[in-house]
């Protein structure tokens, strides 16, 4: 299971870098980087799925898209803590990293 890391925070403090590098240990910039490679963005703020699916494939990491079994933030929690993992959890305009480790989240 993937560890989640203290974010190594440079001048980008956006979610998705902040995700990026609590899961791979690397700074929010050089995650930004990454991402304005795929998309050609100079500035990440805001970025859409297919992009960040595609920037965590480039940094090695592998995401498999499960769909929500809930439709609130509590019932999906709620879903996924019965199996251990790391989760990326999007809600609009926002990604979160989670860990679930014998029912704890």
């Amino acid at each position: 299971m993937t560890e989640l890391k203290k974010i190594n925070f440079g001048l980008n403090h956006y979610c998705v870098p902040a995700v990026m590098s609590a899961l791979t240990g690397r700074s929010t910039d050089e995650c930004a980087a990454v991402i304005t490679s795929i998309n050609g963005k100079q500035e990440i703020k805001a970025v859409n799925v297919p992009d960040i699916i595609k920037a965590f494939k480039k940094l090695n990491l592998i995401i498999d898209e499960v769909p929500p079994a809930a439709r609130t933030l509590f019932g999906v929690l709620s879903s996924l803590a019965a199996k251990d993992g790391t989760y990326l959890i999007l809600v609009p305009r926002h990604i979160v990293a989670i860990r679930v480790e014998s029912g704890q989240i």
